[in-house]
């Protein structure tokens, strides 16, 4: 009877899957641990790889896979946000990095692609920094020039340099923040917008969400109930209140994002500038209805 040939024992690993996947090429080499144990069957192309290895082939051990998991339906369908949070937490588990699932609600880096209107959530001066540096030659957006004039110049100095990269950077992680882990749907909210009238602001979205979580909610991006509003005006008004309301908010994100310090700490200048005006103006919550 003829022996049928062995198909080689090396693995190789599936990115997509990240699993290692059994090579099914017929085995042409045949290695023999030196500690004895069963011989080792591989393919050339593994062969040679192995090769080059040196005195490791020596201590060769057939490559462990991964088992394919079974695909568990949940008895009770989860929400959005639950479903985001647990695919988020699965991939870092599988890859030991943090992953961005934005569940189709815009990108996290390049929100502001996503429509030609999405530069009127930004607030002021940000929007109008980032404007000048779209023009054909970046320039300095200089709000000290005449109403009515073009309100943009060359760069004069490394401090107006560094205002423009700093308005990038908190840009890049405003857009971060807001479509994971806070989950708003930023490509349906610029594009559901009135024509004649400007997107909410991403301060008015960022303020929401923080609406939301002290109001014992998770992180939250969609519009607030009145009551809750009302509440989280009042906080507003208290200093101390405010300050601490922001910093566990920021807490959060950082616990659920990994963020750095600096990225971190832009955040907190960003809320606390954000509700310096918050319990006066009448659109600086989202509000339900």
């Amino acid at each position: 009877m003829t022996e049928l040939p062995a198909h080689c024992e090396a693995a190789d690993r599936d990115r997509d899957n990240r699993t290692f996947v059994p090579c099914r090429s017929l085995a042409t080499k045949v290695i023999q641990p030196e500690e004895g144990g069963p011989c080792l069957h591989f393919c050339d192309r593994h062969a040679r790889d192995l090769a080059m290895e040196g005195d490791q082939v020596a201590n060769l051990r057939p490559v462990p896979m991964t088992p394919p998991q079974p695909n568990r339906a949940s008895a009770e369908p989860m929400d959005r946000n639950e479903t985001i949070k647990t695919i988020r937490a699965a991939l870092r588990r599988r890859s030991g990095k943090l992953w961005s699932v934005t569940g189709g609600r815009g990108t996290a880096w390049g929100w502001l692609s996503i429509d030609a209107r999405a530069l009127d959530m930004l607030d002021e001066p940000i929007a109008s920094r980032l404007k000048g540096l779209l023009e054909k030659r970046p320039l300095h957006f200089d709000p000290a020039v005449r109403h009515g004039e073009f309100p943009y110049r060359p760069f004069r100095s490394l401090l107006e340099i560094e205002e423009a990269r700093a308005s990038v950077e908190l840009t890049e992680t405003l857009g971060r923040v807001l479509v994971d882990p806070l989950g708003w749907d930023l490509r349906s909210i610029v594009r559901g917008a009135d024509p004649t009238s400007d997107p909410p602001r991403v301060r008015t979205l960022f303020l929401t969400s923080m609406a939301w979580h002290d109001a014992g909610a998770e992180l939250r991006g969609e519009p607030i109930p009145r009551e809750e509003a009302a509440s989280f005006l009042r906080t507003a008004l208290d200093p101390e209140a405010a300050r601490r309301a922001l910093q566990r908010f920021v807490d959060r994100i950082v616990r659920e994002t990994e963020l750095g310090a600096w990225a971190a700490s832009q955040l907190v200048v960003y809320g606390r500038a954000s509700l310096a005006g918050a319990a006066e103006e009448p659109q600086s919550l989202w509000v339900r209805g």
